[in-house]
């Protein structure tokens, strides 16, 4: 379920049944979350879910098709050589990614990171795009 929150609105979202994800942290059940504008986002289930809106959103639909089976493959890879590397001793994995601009970058570390948090990983995110708040070079 993706939606847009104009700047001066607010929507609320209660997850009524079943099991729903933010960029990898579980939804807790019958919880309120408030997203306030602007905003872009995107709750993803598994399973199946009920949500109870309120408030005002600019457009909301439910996606056909979703690259959260890639992510998940993606994290069960890293997970795979983290194991590996706490076995051997060695260093877990470090992950960059690059792209064009507005392609779903931030969203795949951020879910990256959630899901890494989740399996008990430390976890170290480092944003560098200048647009969302990243430092490209050292402060002072």
């Amino acid at each position: 379920f993706r939606f847009e929150v104009d700047a001066s609105s607010t929507l609320t979202v209660k997850l009524v049944a079943g099991t729903a994800e933010l960029f990898g942290v579980e939804m807790a059940p019958q919880q309120t979350y408030s997203f306030a504008g602007p905003a872009q986002e995107a709750l993803f289930s598994w399973h199946g879910c009920t949500l109870s809106l309120g408030g005002e959103c600019r457009h909301s639909y439910v996606a056909s098709e979703t690259p959260m089976r890639s992510y998940l493959e993606l994290h069960a890879m890293l997970e795979q050589r983290r194991a590996a590397a706490a076995a051997s001793g060695g260093k877990a994995p470090r992950v960059f990614v690059t792209g064009p601009t507005d392609t779903g970058k931030a969203s795949l570390c951020r879910l990256l990171a959630n899901y890494a948090t989740r399996a008990g990983r430390p976890v170290t995110l480092v944003e560098l795009d200048v647009g969302r708040g990243g430092q490209a070079s050292m402060p002072g």
